[in-house]
């Protein structure tokens, strides 16, 4: 965007810009999860084994841009809003 077009107002003026016009990157975030439990058929024991996943396609997801005008750095974006993938092994024995 160009960030010359956007001026402070004449003071008791209202602007010409309506408001949250300006909107950064799409946001892309899958988790999933997997688990099974078996149950071995002497003295009820069970064992559970689960797995899950945060942002498994392991897509980044970046910030909004830098909105302040009078930043040297308005429209740049700097960081991301979701981190890399992220993984859990969790097993469980139950008797």
């Amino acid at each position: 965007f160009n960030p010359a077009a956007f001026i402070q107002p004449n003071p008791g003026t209202y602007g010409n810009t309506q408001r949250n016009n300006l909107y950064g990157p799409s946001f892309l975030l899958v988790n999933a999860a997997v688990g099974k439990t078996f149950h071995l058929p002497w003295e009820g024991i069970g064992i559970e084994i689960r797995a899950s996943a945060n942002n498994v396609i392991n897509h980044p997801s970046f910030a909004a841009p830098d909105s302040n005008i009078g930043d040297p750095n308005v429209g740049v974006i700097n960081s991301v809003s979701v981190h890399g993938r992220t993984m859990q092994i969790y097993g469980r024995v139950s008797f």
